[in-house]
């Protein structure tokens, strides 16, 4: 890729000076709202009325289980998913993508960040299952409904951000297909869990697929994380003992 290439794509994804700081005060207003035991409980609130999550943890526990999700799983999968696409790399996409929705990135688990933001990030990032970030949207009345409607502008290429949506998007069948999910997930949320969109590619299934069964939606990495010692001391001890490590598939 191309020095030229590489500043146009830089610009496309930083956007505007207004838009810039439009970002900035997400993430000002995510890492709030991340601070905000409150607001956490009321979003977690809804996904146990809508079904999908069982009895809250702790929040040293939730702490401790973003960490798990994020090194154990989420960037070692995406690491063999971009070693399959034609791109322009793993960490230029994530440097991209920093800098489009930073509030993303403060938040992995998504319990602080603002429906726009989590719309924006399910729309422009590919997700062989987008289980979790969909299930998360129903923190949101009419976050689902939203979602579709972003989906229905890209696919008919009248998004406002298709620019920088075109350039992301590693599958460009990835739309149609989530749009697809969607509607699955939407008549049966509990049997569709998954919302499925694109295969993994050859190769990474084994890490996928152990991943998508441990944390693919909140219920999953909740249950997950209440497995997880619930202070810092306890962890530090289980951690001497060596109980507590990264995760990972078995080794058949």
């Amino acid at each position: 890729m191309s020095i030229r290439s590489r500043l146009h794509d830089l610009r496309q994804a930083t956007g505007s000076a207004s838009q810039m700081r439009d970002k900035l005060r997400e993430a000002v207003r995510t890492a709030r709202t991340l601070l905000d035991r409150s607001v956490r409980d009321e979003r977690i609130g809804r996904l146990q009325a809508a079904g999908l999550v069982g009895e809250r943890p702790t929040d040293w526990q939730l702490v401790l289980g973003a960490y798990h999700m994020m090194f154990g799983y989420i960037l070692p999968s995406n690491i063999e998913f971009y070693e399959h696409y034609e791109t322009g790399g793993h960490w230029w996409h994530q440097v991209l993508r920093v800098l489009d929705a930073p509030a993303t990135m403060m938040d992995p688990i998504g319990l602080g960040i603002s429906e726009d933001t989590l719309v924006r990030h399910v729309v422009q990032v590919v997700h062989a299952s987008a289980g979790y970030d969909v299930a998360l949207l129903l923190m949101f009345e009419g976050g689902l409904a939203r979602l579709r409607n972003e989906l229905e502008q890209v696919i008919a290429g009248e998004h406002p951000n298709q620019a920088v949506i075109d350039e992301l998007l590693e599958r460009p069948d990835y739309p149609r297909a989530l749009l697809d999910a969607l509607d699955r997930f939407e008549a049966d949320p509990i049997g569709q869990w998954r919302v499925s969109t694109v295969p993994a590619p050859e190769g990474c299934e084994t890490l996928f697929d152990w991943g998508i069964d441990t944390f693919g939606t909140p219920g999953r990495f909740m249950a997950y994380c209440r497995n997880l010692p619930a202070t810092p001391a306890a962890s530090a001890r289980a951690w001497a003992r060596g109980d507590l490590r990264l995760p990972h598939p078995a080794v058949a």
